[in-house]
């Protein structure tokens, strides 16, 4: 079952996604009201998802919060927002949220946007894994055979680099080869 938690200011909206989140199935495992408490509460709990009120009181909005949710403690967030402006939008954009759903929230494009998101941070989190996983694979190769992948890497560019001039020393206009590109 999937661990989420809820953040709006507005207590009422904040309850009636808990309660449509739980009839779906979801552990709901907390609701905050403010920014503040919100990051405290996801440091603490380490939810699967959020979903983040934009417009909120106190000193951090969501969208503030949402960044240090998510590059601080790498849990998604999908915002809930009344307010769909050019303004908003871009500041949301810029953290590459999970997903964005106009109010009022229609259970089946909240169930949707969910699970897509839960689906979406799952293989991130996959890729990131092989990339590291291979990343230390590769100098380890390298020393043990007794040099660094960088220093053969560029080795072989410089290596390349003279073969092309050479080449093109070769093959240049003595050789009657036409240089110019044709437009």
């Amino acid at each position: 079952m999937h661990r989420l938690m809820v953040v709006d200011d507005e207590v009422i909206i904040a309850t009636q996604l808990q309660e449509v989140l739980q009839g779906e199935g979801y552990d709901v495992i907390g609701v905050a009201t403010s920014g503040e408490d919100a990051a405290a509460m996801a440091a603490e709990r380490r939810p699967d998802l959020i979903l983040m009120d934009i417009k909120m009181t106190g000193a951090m909005d969501g969208i503030a919060t949402a960044e240090i949710v998510q590059t601080q403690l790498d849990i998604p967030v999908v915002f809930i927002s009344a307010y769909a402006d050019e303004d908003i939008l871009e500041r949301a954009k810029h953290l590459e949220p999970f997903g964005y759903v106009v109010k009022p929230v229609e259970k089946k494009q909240l169930k949707a946007t969910v699970e897509i998101a839960i689906h979406k941070k799952a293989v991130e989190r996959r890729l990131r894994e092989s990339e590291e996983k291979y990343f230390n694979l590769v100098p380890s190769i390298g020393g043990s055979f007794g040099f660094g992948w960088r220093k053969m890497f560029e080795k072989a560019f410089l290596l390349l680099l003279v073969a092309v001039i050479i080449v093109g020393l070769l093959t240049g206009p003595s050789a009657g080869v036409n240089w110019k590109m044709d437009d």
